[in-house]
């Protein structure tokens, strides 16, 4: 048994490129002329109507933000060690339903 539970001698690579959408070489269907998969974006409309509206931006912190990753100096060591802690925290609590 393969991997992804196939059996390669009952499953042809020309049935999985059309199950997956990838052409015989391996690359996605839909992809561009450098190979590059073509950019899409779905966006509901609950997210359509929160982008309408502007309560909870932040203008000036987001400018702020803007300028200390152009300065380079945004991501600080405390910064990542508090990333970091809330990764480990999110990776050890059990899966909220």
């Amino acid at each position: 048994m393969s991997p992804i539970g196939l059996n390669p001698s009952i499953v042809s690579r020309s049935d999985l490129a059309a199950r997956y959408g990838v052409d015989q070489a391996g690359r996605w269907a839909g992809t561009t002329p450098t190979g590059r998969a073509a950019d899409r974006v779905d966006v509901s409309d609950a997210a359509r109507q929160a982008s309408q509206s502007s309560a909870g931006f932040r203008a000036d912190l987001v400018q702020r933000v803007r300028e200390q990753i152009a300065a380079g100096s945004y991501e600080t060591q405390d910064k990542v060690v508090i990333a970091a802690e809330m990764l480990r925290r999110d990776a050890l609590s059990p899966a909220q339903a």
